[in-house]
């Protein structure tokens, strides 16, 4: 039975899932189909002293973000509060910085909104700051600033497609695996550009934003995990797996949408 899964992303954040996958039997590879690019420096960064929350809601955004500020010499302020979506982009604060006031699970930014304004319930009248990604889904500002606060919307970092010319030196067509996983919008995007075919593997994908997008795509055959977490993926692409194994798809790459 083939088993085989293709994750969209730098094989070292991939590390740990594909180990999780091979005690599971299930043979996996990673092919990083976006990079990122830091357009940040310390001369942009905001004056923290008018700041009273900074709010993460991507690894890329965070780490650049303590990156600045260690390199740089500046000093976040006692009295800033921090907060983050999903353990991974805590982890990059909390081990580098401090720890956080609120963490959120899962990937959803939507949900580090509405934590946000829980927390501030009788004061909306605050200041966030945003390290995000230039082209960063925008509707976690727009929450914010609808109830009251004042959102620095500050980019960091810029995600650039892999030209399709070097994806397809690198990886075999994306239909001949059962699965493939992504963990963002810009990857989903990414390989269509290479492969603009209809596509007969199953996705997975890591968030609402991502399975939205893979949606738009056409992408019919999508589960979406309940969370980033290694077990949670594993579970998420045995269920994929399954899905795929009862409806006996075949693997037909030329076929067009």
């Amino acid at each position: 039975m083939r088993r085989r899964v293709l994750i969209a992303r730098d094989t070292s954040r991939a590390a740990e899932l594909i180990e999780a996958l091979r005690a599971e039997e299930i043979t996996a590879i990673a092919e990083p189909v976006t990079t990122i690019e830091r357009i940040a420096d310390a001369a942009s960064l905001p004056d923290l002293s008018r700041v009273d929350w900074v709010a993460f809601t991507s690894v890329n955004g965070a780490e650049i973000f303590r990156e600045i500020l260690q390199k740089s010499g500046h000093v976040l302020p006692s009295e800033v509060r921090l907060a983050a979506v999903g353990s991974a982009t805590a982890q990059v604060i909390r081990h580098h910085l401090r720890p956080l006031d609120i963490v959120t699970s899962g990937t959803g930014a939507l949900k580090l909104a509405e934590a946000l304004l829980d927390e501030c319930c009788s004061n909306t009248n605050v200041t966030v700051l945003w390290p995000c990604g230039r082209d960063a889904q925008r509707d976690f500002l727009k929450i914010l600033e609808a109830r009251g606060a004042d959102v620095i919307e500050w980019p960091v970092y810029a995600t650039e497609f892999i030209p399709p010319w070097l994806l397809h030196s690198r990886l075999e067509h994306p239909s001949s695996f059962d699965v493939v996983v992504f963990a963002a919008p810009s990857a989903v995007k990414s390989l269509k550009e290479a492969w603009p075919e209809a596509w007969t593997f199953t996705s997975v994908a890591i968030g609402e934003t991502t399975a939205d997008t893979l949606s738009k795509c056409a992408m019919t055959r999508c589960i979406t995990s309940s969370s980033p977490r290694t077990a949670d993926l594993v579970a998420a692409i045995k269920h994929a797996l399954i899905e795929r194994e009862r409806a006996s798809l075949p693997f037909t790459p030329k076929e067009r949408s």
